[in-house]
């Protein structure tokens, strides 16, 4: 019989089955110091589940019939330990040693080993893997979702992936096994990183189509990315061209039109507009006869699709309106790299480099310098981050332009920038707006 508190009934305790170890106990429900009623607690001990357990109920029919029902469940429990080997029984007992320090039980043990040797989406190798988002990005690529560069590109580096852990079950693939192989492809910081995005991306996959139980790749840390993606980043300071660099490439492109890049280059110069957009740009997206002239970059044109439209300054509508066609696309672009090799040739003549030793050329010019200059001139100018932000694509934060481009010109370097017109042979300036 349970003890009484002063000025209360006696409250009740009596075990349920008889002679089953399970204790049924009456208490007093109170909120703050008020009682309101009795609830009836149901104890299994220790010494029968492994652990106490407690479960409360509010009617004693309740609690009896739960408490049969775990008297049946330890019944059944202790049935089946007498049918299990001496082989099993010394497994069991050697498991909760190894458990014990780490302060993990058995069954916590079994259900994590469940979950982790036997995936919900079933078994999968890293090849099948591969294929199923190779499949993926072809069918993507046939609707437009994606450019045949990034298919290519997936494709390419998933295969060499494949190549060394296709017969692998991907469940079994760890974080180091990736670092290891990453270290072992011997190439640029750049290069490294773009081969473990794209292994990412299958171990995205293979999580979300429950073929693991994770994605490896989230505990890929800062300290891996220096140490296997030195200079991955490019944290470098921009290269811009100076005003007179700018001038000079853009009259040596407009001296050799067999190249096809004075328009490609004005665009690059004066309007930001990236490469890869200036190869699929059609002179129709130049809207120079606008009341104010814009480039349409469309969703076909943009990367990650973020269309936009870009403003044609002055300087820049008086040079294309010099450039001698205005039909068909911006640059030629016939196979993969044709305008790369053009424009390597216009840096040449425009004397982007110099001669080695041996006659061979050597480049100094940056790839992405037309661009960068763009966006240092342009904030120089305007002082206005999130519309030079805008004009180049960048996401809705300009954060990643203050950072780089805040410091690298002045107002008055904009301005010198912005008025870069062309010149007749008398040297007059040309100056057409529209």
């Amino acid at each position: 019989m349970a003890a009484t508190r002063s000025g209360s009934k006696k409250l009740k305790r009596w075990e349920h089955p008889a002679k089953s170890g399970i204790w049924i106990s009456e208490f007093q429900n109170r909120s703050g110091g008020t009682a309101f009623g009795i609830s009836f607690l149901v104890t299994i001990p220790s010494r029968l589940a492994g652990i106490r357990k407690r479960t409360q109920f509010s009617t004693p029919a309740a609690a009896e019939e739960f408490a049969e029902a775990e008297q049946e469940r330890l019944q059944k429990q202790g049935q089946d330990g007498v049918t299990l080997t001496p082989r099993q029984r010394r497994e069991i007992a050697t498991a909760f040693e190894k458990l014990k320090p780490a302060g993990i039980g058995l069954l916590e043990a079994v259900d994590f080993a469940l979950k982790h040797m036997r995936p919900a989406g079933g078994d999968r190798t890293v090849q099948q893997v591969v294929d199923e988002m190779t499949t993926t990005k072809k069918e993507w690529l046939e609707s437009g979702v994606i450019r045949p560069t990034s298919y290519r590109d997936f494709r390419i580096r998933a295969a060499r992936f494949a190549e060394l852990f296709g017969s692998a079950q991907v469940k079994d693939v760890t974080l180091e096994d990736i670092k290891g192989w990453l270290r072992s492809l011997g190439l640029s910081g750049r290069s490294v990183k773009n081969f473990r995005m794209t292994v990412t991306e299958l171990m995205k996959h293979a999580h979300a189509k429950k073929y693991r139980s994770d994605n490896p790749l989230e505990g890929f840390t800062l300290a891996d990315r220096r140490e296997l993606e030195p200079g991955g980043d490019d944290n470098r300071e921009p290269a811009i061209l100076s005003v007179a660099e700018a001038e000079r490439l853009l009259k040596t492109a407009y001296a050799h039109p067999e190249l096809d890049l004075g328009a490609a280059v004005t665009l690059a110069l004066f309007c930001g507009i990236r490469t890869e957009e200036l190869k699929r740009l059609d002179w129709s997206a130049v809207r120079l006869d606008d009341g104010k002239p814009f480039v349409k970059i469309d969703r076909a044109i943009a990367k990650k699709r973020r269309i936009r439209n870009v403003e044609i300054p002055a300087c820049a509508v008086a040079w294309l309106r010099n450039w001698p066609k205005k039909t068909g696309p911006v640059a030629k672009n016939t196979y993969v790299s044709d305008y790369v090799k053009r424009f390597a040739t216009l840096t040449r003549l425009a004397g982007f480099g110099r001669t080695g030793e041996n006659g061979e050329w050597i480049s100094a010019w940056d790839k992405n310098a037309m661009r960068h200059s763009f966006g240092s001139y342009s904030f120089a100018l305007t002082g206005d981050s999130m519309k030079t932000a805008g004009l180049m694509g960048h996401k809705s934060s300009d954060q990643v332009l203050f950072d780089n481009y805040r410091a690298l010109a002045t107002q008055a370097d904009g301005e010198a920038y912005f008025g870069i017109f062309p010149q007749s042979e008398d040297g007059k300036i040309i100056r057409m707006t529209a």
